[in-house]
């Protein structure tokens, strides 16, 4: 009695499908939504390391230095920077004395006439 080979499992198994047919769909139903319900975690789960990753690289401190500091103290403060165990790179900019020179040659006085909309219509 050689009833249970591979035709007759396969067979049975055709014939319980479309017998038990909403059993089948609600089997693959609820298999197709774990499916999307872990890729979809997966998938923000490895978006939010990727994110994080990408931030940790951009870490940035940016530091302002008094103006009265003589030229030795500035230097002495940027090879104190530099030594740091954590710095990586760093970039000295002019300060403050070269933000107000540059500022002044850009900013001119505003004169209002009579057809200038920034003058009031009313004194």
């Amino acid at each position: 009695m050689r009833r249970h080979d591979f035709g007759y499992f396969f067979h049975e198994g055709v014939v319980n499908l479309f017998s038990h047919g909403f059993m089948s769909f609600a089997a693959v139903g609820i298999t197709v939504a774990c499916l999307l319900v872990m890729g979809t975690f997966s998938l923000v789960a490895y978006n939010v390391n990727e994110q994080l990753r990408q931030l940790e690289s951009e870490n940035e401190i940016l530091a302002f230095v008094d103006d009265t500091l003589t030229e030795a103290q500035g230097r002495s403060l940027q090879s104190a920077v530099e030594a740091g165990p954590n710095v990586r790179s760093h970039h000295a900019r002019g300060g403050v004395r070269d933000l107000r020179e540059k500022v002044r040659g850009e900013i001119r006085p505003r004169r209002s006439g009579p057809g200038d909309p920034a003058r009031p219509l009313c004194h």
